[in-house]
């Protein structure tokens, strides 16, 4: 018996029963960030053009472990150490233990050679053949995934498995758009100048107003939309300024003024991301009502402005659009509470479980033990609009752990309910189901 097999058989009789009546329950993975063959391929050729191959620092940079490139499998194995007790490295031992039968242990140089070889090998036919078979078995046979949601570059997800992997819509670059670029390779960044370029052989220099550039958005938007393979909107710019976006100013000249000119400071920039992310939910509210995946907590922590609380002038002003926030708005733990008053939004715990096992199992159970005040709305109570899974990872063995410590944390939060009477042990699968596969099937109409 392996390593993880024997910890849980040390659990209770719950415990036990309710993993096992998990095992082939069926699955909406709601985020994941897999690569094209042809960008493994590229990298690997990159790191050693003389005998490309998939390297240790590249496996594990895809699931969020980042040790150095230039390295040896000892040096490899004694700066893993530091993420001993991190979610990350116990999604990566125990996918290495189920899908090739490597045996946690201490990571030694050795081990890391192991692991290499079995990955090099999993991926060799589809490397040699530029398919996706060993992907779409794990998913399909391994984690019982029916749809993956894929935010990868636009329109790179049709060359992914079909029908699994469907597709968010990545467009938070329109926001920071103020600039026309000077070359290809910079407009490549921004999605509204690659579809001018690619879509609309649009030259550069053509787009000269602010109006034009909007245009170009609208007629994006519409392509997105008329393409019927997007399921949601993603929008993670978290990461590069506060989720605020207040009212813009009723006069357009002053956004008007501000295009095309390089901004003189970071507000300016911001401004007019304020003034396109109103454009844009006010045309998808009219002509494209989809789901908004937003990026929430673990962003621009230094000041606070990842919080999901700072989005609810978006909240109020679009009550018929539906904003899914993702991670659990870690570390912020006010979820509970904002699903308890605002109708519109939905919980998503993608990421969270491999994150901190502790802070997504106290998460969830608050989600399941809170009720609502908003009870005109469909699905208002709050546990019907929690996502529980979406692995967030590069590579699907990273997925694959994380759904593994998604299930741990469910079953354990159920376990305390149950333990405390809050819920009858009849219970129990029904509300797993509910946030592994119910919710999001229903939130993204899949």
């Amino acid at each position: 018996m392996s390593y993880f097999e024997k910890l849980r058989e040390s659990e209770s009789s719950f415990y036990r029963a309710l993993w096992d009546d998990l095992k082939d329950i069926k699955v909406i993975d709601t985020h994941e960030h897999f690569d094209t063959i042809e960008a493994w391929i590229e990298k690997s050729q990159n790191n050693n053009k003389k005998d490309p191959k998939i390297t240790i620092p590249q496996i594990f940079e895809r699931s969020y472990i980042h040790i150095k490139e230039d390295g040896n499998y000892k040096q490899w194995a004694k700066e893993l150490g530091q993420h001993r007790g991190t979610g990350y490295l116990r999604a990566w031992l125990i996918a290495m233990e189920d899908l090739y039968g490597l045996e946690a242990q201490t990571i030694t140089p050795k081990y890391l050679e192991s692991m290499e070889s079995l990955i090099i090998h999993a991926y060799a036919e589809d490397f040699d053949n530029k398919t996706y078979n060993h992907l779409e078995k794990v998913l399909k046979n391994n984690m019982k995934v029916e749809k993956a949601i894929l935010n990868v570059g636009l329109d790179l997800h049709k060359d992914h498995p079909q029908p699994i992997c469907q597709a968010a819509a990545g467009i938070p670059s329109i926001l920071e758009g103020i600039q026309v670029p000077r070359n290809i390779n910079m407009a490549k960044g921004n999605v509204v100048f690659w579809y001018a370029m690619e879509k609309m052989d649009t030259n550069l220099e053509d787009i000269k107003t602010l109006d034009d550039y909007c245009d170009i958005t609208i007629k994006l938007l519409e392509y997105l939309r008329e393409s019927n393979d997007y399921v949601c909107i993603k929008m993670q710019m978290a990461y590069n300024r506060p989720l605020w976006f207040p009212e813009p100013p009723d006069d357009e000249s002053e956004i008007a003024r501000l295009f095309n000119k390089p901004p003189d400071n970071e507000k300016q920039l911001w401004k007019f991301g304020d003034y396109m992310m109103h454009f844009v939910l006010e045309w998808t509210s009219l002509y494209w009502r989809v789901p908004y995946q937003l990026h929430t907590g673990l962003a621009r922590m230094f000041d606070g402005g990842s919080n999901a609380l700072n989005l609810s002038h978006l909240f109020q002003k679009f009550p018929d659009v539906h904003f899914d926030l993702f991670h659990g708005n870690y570390p912020y733990n006010n979820l509970g509470g904002m699903l308890h008053q605002i109708p519109n939004i939905s919980a998503d715990l993608c990421w969270l479980p491999a994150i901190s096992p502790t802070a997504a199992q106290r998460t969830l159970t608050e989600l399941f033990e809170v009720g609502d005040m908003v009870s005109a709305w469909p699905y208002h109570v709050p546990s019907m609009r929690t996502c529980l899974y979406g692995g967030d990872s590069g590579i699907v063995e990273g997925s694959y752990g994380a759904l593994q410590i998604a299930k741990d944390v469910l079953i354990r939060s159920l376990e305390d309910l149950y333990e405390r009477g809050h819920i009858l042990k009849t219970d129990a699968f029904d509300l797993a189901k509910r946030v592994l596969y119910d919710n999001p099937k229903r939130i993204f109409q899949i």
